[in-house]
């Protein structure tokens, strides 16, 4: 059982890994205008990167550094490799209707994140800068109402606390 889902696990981390590399091909240009400069030390990195963002002395002092604008294929190429991936382990598991339903609103949470993610990132993308903090506060908190309640309402187990 436990080398079964180690195998799903290695499983969605590749299909993540695939799906992030045809969002990348897809849509190059999507990037989010963000650049991510600072400090960087040599024992925090190796110093190699094809954009040069990492600049260390032998000393390991510290070196301003620039870098690349960031491409937003993260969650694009996750979040569908992580719900395929539960819906094919569930399916490989031969889940029960609980679990179905269990997995459902865990799943539906993580697509109303992604929802709100998207809109940020587009925005971002489009206009120059995401939605506001507030909005995005608000966006994340009706998702995870809405998940609470669901499990309220249709997980028995989950009505009432227990400590682990």
């Amino acid at each position: 059982m436990q080398l079964f889902l180690l195998a799903a696990l290695g499983g969605a981390f590749l299909l993540t890994l695939l799906l992030c590399g045809i969002v990348l091909r897809l849509s190059p240009n999507f990037r989010s205008g963000e650049r991510k400069e600072g400090f960087f030390r040599a024992d925090q990195s190796i110093g190699s990167g094809s954009s040069g963002s990492v600049i260390t002395s032998k000393s390991g002092r510290r070196r301003r550094a620039s870098s690349s604008e960031l491409p937003l294929v993260g969650s694009r190429g996750m979040i569908p490799g992580i719900l395929l991936a539960g819906a094919g382990t569930g399916w490989l598991m031969h889940f029960t209707l609980s679990q179905w339903i269990l997995l459902g609103i865990l799943g539906g949470g993580l697509f109303g994140f992604w929802i709100v993610g998207q809109i940020d990132d587009w925005k971002k993308v489009y206009s120059g800068q995401g939605i506001r903090e507030i909005t995005k506060f608000i966006g994340v908190a009706i998702v995870a109402v809405g998940v609470a309640l669901a499990l309220y309402h249709y997980v028995p187990s989950a009505a009432s606390a227990y400590s682990p």
